[in-house]
């Protein structure tokens, strides 16, 4: 969807609120798929100056995914700050102006289209792996794995390289 800021383009300086909802589609990430609840919403306030608008606020999500321990379905709240700059495509001398290192925009018209921002936004702020709790035990499968871990640590425990010389022969042996 797009977000009108022709009230902010006619009154340059003055600050303006808003709220916009975003659909955000599945997201496939790392092999697992992540679900936006919908909708996304952005709000905050919008404010024009010379072709350039600025958006700041807010972004709050309900993200759908599988907890990477038990595999349970579980949901998790994003809410995202940020502050946002969008330059009217034919304004080329504030494009000129801005250092290569300024993130900007471009918009056309008195629409912005926020679906990037958000998507964006959204991805960026998600966990590397989720988790319904924070000591979740997972599948079980993990206790038996360090069992065997210390198994192995305590039956070559005696010389690092106690393991090779089980493998070698007495032939071998110098």
């Amino acid at each position: 969807m797009l977000l009108d800021v022709s009230n902010a383009l006619r009154n340059l300086g003055e600050s303006f609120p808003f709220t916009h909802k975003e659909k955000i589609a599945p997201q496939i990430i790392l092999g697992e798929t992540i679900e936006f609840d919908e909708p996304v919403l952005l709000s905050g306030t919008m404010e024009a100056n010379q072709g350039v608008v600025y958006l700041s606020g807010e972004l709050e999500a309900v993200v759908r995914a599988h907890c990477s321990r038990c595999l349970e379905p579980m949901s998790l709240k994003l809410k995202v700050p940020f502050n946002e700059r969008f330059v009217r495509q034919g304004e080329r001398s504030i494009f000129e102006s801005l250092d290569e290192f300024e993130e900007v925009q471009a918009f056309e018209g008195y629409q912005i289209d926020l679906s990037e921002l958000a998507l964006s936004l959204a991805v960026l702020e998600l966990p590397i792996s989720f988790l319904c709790k924070e000591d979740c035990e997972g599948l079980g499968y993990e206790q038996g794995l360090e069992n065997e871990v210390n198994a192995c640590q305590e039956a070559y425990s005696e010389h690092p390289f106690a393991a090779l010389q089980k493998m070698l022969t007495k032939d071998q042996e110098v």
